[in-house]
């Protein structure tokens, strides 16, 4: 008896405590590219906005929050993207980076395996609210497309099962209700009604079928966009029947959001807007598309709304899909103190309230895309890409590419920065290179049955030097034996036999041209370091050019930072506890300084 009586304690505790808890809505659409809609995502850039399709529903939301002109999905294909945003990790370190296994035999490479199950290790964003926030009401509605279970198996509480594209093909084009994305939004609604019955709060995933091919509209909305009165055609997008199906999804997007408001509940329920990949036709003025690291493949229209996020805002912030999860527990809780350790994700709580004025505080937790695969019907070959801010790095496997690119100043993807920028272009290899090795990525190999391969596996082609030891320290096999990308003194034969780097400078004392100083930094906060790392650079060193690098104990580089004129730095110190190294370089004098930090 006193058993039970505790347990109906804790539930009528949880009952009552559920009032003050925020509800979440994530609504997800299908293969919608970054300027496929009419909300602008760059408030100085006209043509990052459709120039044809209309979306005023999604334009009036974005005035009532913040609208990220730098998000990206996960991936640049749908499985993975849906895989990355409920385990708050990346594609690569999860091995689930595409759709299917069916392996190209005719290419140059032999690109790598996926998983197509959700990794039964992993806690799901819907598994952690079941165990951690069990007041939720969860539901999933829409194209789950992950196998290993439907949602029912992984924490939702409602869903309409293990789907897949084909539910959302009902078998012609003019429908009552296109890509259900109308009967979606009824089954979110009951649910809201539910949850608000029980005076519980919800998280909704509303993964919508629009705007995937193949198209579906209503007859009405179908005759208003054939008038060309009505809706002229643009120069990148003219298709009337996509235009209407477009059309039909942001009216559907209405209706949650004015039922939202007639059941009192908008001002307390965050909600997330973003698409799961880009669309598989003209995403100009970005490169690529649907299963491409270009940007057209993975940046993408998101906007969020919710209590303290900022009213009719821009960022321009690098976010990504797998930061819903940490951001998610950081609205319900406060706090990440309970959320899984090995999270790739980052919280944009605060940045949502603060604005660009708050940066996120990402670490040593790389923005990365990894699809090792060829896409024939678009002719998309296997890539990897790592993005930091402005620049980015992308591989290119086919081709031995790789290329840096300013994102800033070149949203097309058409100037390679690697030789003009090169201390930015071999620190992003570096790191693109460090997570994957960190994470046990798949890779390409040499398909030695190809007439391009001189030679058989481990040495395909042939240079002296192990296939798989090149894709996994130099990201390529385009370099040769002799050749030294880091200038070291050392040929990549010689770093291979030693086991040294070929990316990082291996020297001796005696050949090192830095300096050793003692007088470039002095530590101002404590050390332990707590919350933040104090820094004061004493007069003589040129602080505006000063580079700061700190490694891990294991040497592997957690943060990168170049100050700005100002004789005092503060560096967030959001890594986990334990001893790294804080090295400090001075390009003018040659001076470096290293410093011991102990994070407690």
């Amino acid at each position: 008896m006193r058993t039970l009586n505790l347990v109906f304690l804790y539930l009528l505790c949880a009952h009552l405590y559920a009032q003050d808890k925020p509800n979440v809505i994530l609504f997800l659409t299908d293969d919608q590219g970054w300027g496929g809609t009419s909300l602008q995502m760059l408030p100085d850039r006209l043509n990052s906005k459709s120039d044809y399709y209309l979306t005023p529903r999604l334009e009036a939301f974005a005035q009532e929050g913040m609208t990220f002109s730098q998000a990206y999905a996960p991936a640049a294909k749908c499985s993975p993207t849906r895989c990355s945003i409920l385990t708050g990790k990346s594609t690569a370190r999860s091995g689930f980076t595409y759709t299917d296994n069916n392996i190209a035999d005719d290419t140059r490479l032999i690109e790598g395996t996926t998983i197509r199950e959700v990794p039964a290790a992993d806690t799901l964003l819907s598994e952690w609210l079941k165990w951690n926030e069990p007041s939720y009401l969860t539901a999933h509605f829409g194209k789950w497309h992950l196998q290993g279970g439907g949602p029912a198996a992984h924490g939702f509480d409602r869903s309409d099962g293990e789907t897949s594209n084909s539910q959302g093909d009902q078998g012609g084009l003019i429908q009552n209700d296109p890509k259900k994305a109308f009967s979606l939004v009824d089954s979110a609604i009951a649910v809201m009604q539910d949850a608000a019955a029980d005076n519980r709060p919800f998280y909704i995933q509303l993964s919508h079928y629009a705007p995937h091919s193949p198209t579906e509209t209503r007859q009405s909305s179908l005759l208003e966009w054939e008038n060309q009165s009505l809706h002229p055609l643009g120069q990148r997008h003219d298709d009337p029947e996509f235009g209407a199906m477009t059309s039909d999804l942001d009216v559907a997007f209405g209706q949650l959001l004015n039922e939202l408001e007639t059941m009192g509940l908008r001002e307390n329920t965050y909600v997330i807007y973003i698409s799961d990949n880009g669309a598989p036709g003209n995403n100009r003025p970005l490169e690529g598309g649907k299963n491409s690291c270009f940007e057209g493949g993975i940046r993408v229209p998101m906007a969020v709304t919710g209590p303290s996020v900022l009213k009719n805002v821009y960022n321009n912030q690098v976010v990504v899909g797998y930061d819903f999860y940490p951001t998610i527990i950081d609205w319900i809780q406060g706090g990440l103190s309970s959320a899984p350790a090995d999270l790739d994700g980052v919280s944009i709580r605060s940045t949502l309230e603060g604005g660009n004025a708050v940066p996120l505080a990402r670490g040593s937790k790389e923005v990365v895309f990894h699809s090792p695969h060829y896409n024939p019907n678009r002719n998309v070959p296997p890539q990897s890409a790592l993005v930091d801010g402005k620049y980015k790095l992308l591989v290119e496997y086919e081709t031995d590419g790789l290329s840096l690119f300013d994102l800033d100043n070149d949203l097309g993807e058409s100037n390679n920065l690697a030789s003009q920028e090169s201390a930015v272009f071999m620190d992003l290899c570096i790191r693109l290179r460090d997570y994957l090795k960190g994470v046990n990525a798949v890779m390409v190999t040499l398909n030695p049955d190809h007439p391009s391969v001189p030679g058989d596996l481990p040495d395909g082609d042939q240079d002296g030097l192990p296939d798989e030891w090149e894709w996994r320290e130099l990201l390529t096999v385009k370099y040769g034996p002799e050749d030294d990308p880091d200038g070291d003194g050392r040929s990549n034969l010689m770093e291979w036999e030693q086991q040294t780097d070929p990316y990082r400078v291996d020297l001796t004392a005696a050949e090192d041209p830095w300096q050793e100083t003692q007088a470039m930094l002095r530590l101002r906060s404590a050390n332990p370091v707590d919350e933040a790392l104090l820094i004061r650079i004493l007069p003589g060193f040129q602080s505006s050019n000063l580079q700061m690098r700190l490694y891990d104990s294991e040497g592997k580089l957690v943060l990168r930072k170049q100050t700005n004129g100002s004789n005092t730095i503060r560096i967030q110190a959001n890594w986990p506890a334990g001893w790294y190294s804080l090295e400090a370089l001075d390009p003018s004098t040659r001076s470096r300084q290293q410093l011991p930090i102990l994070k407690q």
